[in-house]
């Protein structure tokens, strides 16, 4: 009888674990998932609007003769170096909804 209660108090023991790491698990999966959100909102708000915008003004200049190839590269790479982020965080956001759904029980 007492090693039956004893099974009983360790499986009860088991269960609050298990259910205080999968709390964790979704807690840290929601914050990275609203800063990847946040980061994404940020990239596609302020930061890809401007770096195409300045590519397509140096692109003018380029074509007026008033900027150099170097300075036409370098919105360039501004540019991708934009949609790269933008990729990455849209990659962080999708794995942290993934953890957030295996945390949960989700689909």
């Amino acid at each position: 009888r007492a090693v039956a209660a004893a099974q009983a108090a360790s499986a009860d023991l088991e269960s609050v674990l298990a259910g205080r790491t999968a709390e964790r698990e979704a807690a840290t999966a929601w914050a990275v998932l609203e800063r990847a959100r946040q980061e994404l909102a940020t990239l596609d708000a302020r930061v890809l609007p401007r770096v195409t915008r300045a590519l397509e003004l140096t692109g003018v200049l380029f074509r007026a003769g008033a900027a150099d190839a170097y300075r036409m590269l370098l919105a360039r790479q501004a540019v991708f170096t934009a949609r790269v982020r933008r990729l990455k965080a849209l990659r962080e956001a999708w794995r942290a909804r993934i953890d957030l759904d295996r945390a949960t029980g989700g689909p």
